[in-house]
């Protein structure tokens, strides 16, 4: 069941977190869990996939305290495929309780008002993203176009038929575009050619069974990107700028991005 913006009622998410199981990890995820208990939600679910000994049984029941603040841990074995995040992501559709999932990985953490800013935002979508903020303050990979006829398949710099930049935005004045990827797109764009950045989104259990991520590819194999292009026209993807996620360190916006124009393709 879906609810429009301003009805108002609770939504139960399911929080999946991708980690790695590094020595820093424990930290990154007890950011996000601490985050996610501020919230004040009256019901959720919280799966933690990476690494293979993080949490104990003991460690859980701990924290399991609450009915209503459930943490599950699915170990996982590194070493079977480097970075096999398309996996770990899937692993999470397959336990989620709820229909609302959030995915992402394990350096973001919520605003305090992000789920509140969500109830009033409403469930009327197959598939969201938020506002996603850098250290900086700048915005990071969110609404973002991968192939937008009016930006230059390689230089990603906007034609001469220009984009109508129709919102002005806080974060990110001078730094839409960034080398070898996406466009940064206002806000308010309601265009398609869209790409959905795996470091985060939200989406309903039913399209991520139906529509799982590509288990061939891994992290830098552009398994987002292709991911993207089997779904953003088949589902109705919107933005939800008012429930905002923040990186626990900075990113720069081309650091580890796939140069995917110059790489052979996987799929």
């Amino acid at each position: 069941m879906s609810f429009l913006q301003g009805e108002n009622s609770d939504i139960d998410f399911t929080f999946g977190i991708i980690t790695s199981g590094d020595e820093n990890a424990m930290f990154r995820v007890g950011e996000i869990i601490n985050s996610i208990d501020r919230q004040k939600m009256p019901k959720n679910q919280i799966i933690i996939v990476g690494g293979t000994d993080l949490y104990s049984e003991q460690a859980l029941a701990n924290i399991n305290t609450d009915p209503n603040f459930s943490v599950e841990y699915i170990p996982f074995d590194e070493t079977v495929k480097k970075a096999w995040i398309t996996k770990k992501k899937n692993l999470i559709t397959q336990h989620a309780k709820h229909e609302n999932i959030v995915y992402m990985h394990d350096y973001l953490y919520f605003y305090d008002n992000w789920y509140k800013n969500f109830v009033y935002f409403g469930t009327d979508w197959d598939l969201c993203m938020n506002a996603v903020v850098n250290t900086n303050g700048k915005r990071y990979r969110d609404w973002v176009t991968w192939d937008h006829p009016n930006i230059h398949p390689v230089t990603r710099q906007v034609t001469s038929n220009k984009v109508e930049w129709t919102q002005t935005e806080p974060w990110c004045p001078d730094g839409r575009i960034w080398e070898g990827g996406g466009t940064l797109m206002p806000y308010d764009y309601t265009g398609n050619h869209m790409y959905i950045s795996g470091t985060y989104w939200v989406a309903k259990k039913h399209v991520m069974e139906a529509e799982p991520l590509n288990e061939d590819l891994c992290h830098s194999d552009a398994e987002d990107v292709e991911w993207s292009l089997r779904v953003r026209d088949k589902y109705k993807y919107v933005m939800n700028e008012n429930s905002m996620v923040k990186l626990l360190n900075f990113k720069p916006l081309d650091a580890t991005w796939f140069h995917f124009l110059g790489r052979e393709k996987k799929w």
